[in-house]
């Protein structure tokens, strides 16, 4: 050994690598799974939030590893978590809750309607009252109830409720949707 070399690392020793960087989609997959354990119990809240803060000021992917570090691994068996997002089943008891203040606002209607005209005969509000009840409480059984999706029970009332907003899917000022006979009299002639 001449006095000029210095003592390196031989072929087998290298250098460790530098840590690679972090990509935006490694920060988004680290993301879903930390919303995945949380949905499956094994985070709190508070928990979630120091890991995402961690994820996205992380810059390399041993930085992301740790935050992942005593979890385990997730299976692709089951993409979705099995215990619905929180504020899904917020928004869907809030739109419960307006679904069921129409009910009983037109079940009311009704009574004071039976009421005023004598309350005499057949309590005739009773079919209102079932037929508005039935369809909130089968709202609530499929979107809350045992084996319930959530999700999917919001996104029909949304539905539902577009539908409603917009006449059944169709513009209501779209008057050449309706057949000739229909429109009104000025807008009879042909378009050419």
């Amino acid at each position: 050994m001449d006095g000029d070399e210095q003592p390196g690392p031989g072929p087998r020793e290298q250098a460790a690598p530098p840590a690679l960087r972090a990509s935006d989609a490694d920060r988004e997959r680290v993301i879903e799974a930390l919303r995945r354990h949380t949905a499956a119990g094994r985070l709190d809240h508070e928990e979630l939030e120091e890991r995402l803060t961690g994820t996205l000021e992380a810059k390399t992917v041993d930085e992301l590893a740790a935050l992942t570090a005593d979890l385990p691994a997730l299976t692709e068996q089951d993409p979705h978590p099995k215990r619905p997002d929180e504020a899904v089943r917020r928004e869907l008891k809030a739109q419960l809750a307006q679904k069921a203040g129409g009910a009983a606002a037109i079940s009311l209607l009704c009574v004071v309607i039976w009421l005023a005209s004598g309350a005499s005969g057949h309590f005739w509000p009773i079919w209102v009252i079932i037929g508005t009840g039935a369809g909130v409480v089968g709202t609530s059984w499929r979107g809350l109830g045992p084996g319930g999706d959530p999700q999917s029970e919001l996104e029909r009332l949304r539905e539902e409720r577009r539908r409603g907003r917009h006449g059944h899917g169709r513009r209501r000022h779209d008057r050449h949707a309706l057949p000739p006979a229909a429109r009104p009299p000025h807008d009879r002639r042909r378009r050419r």
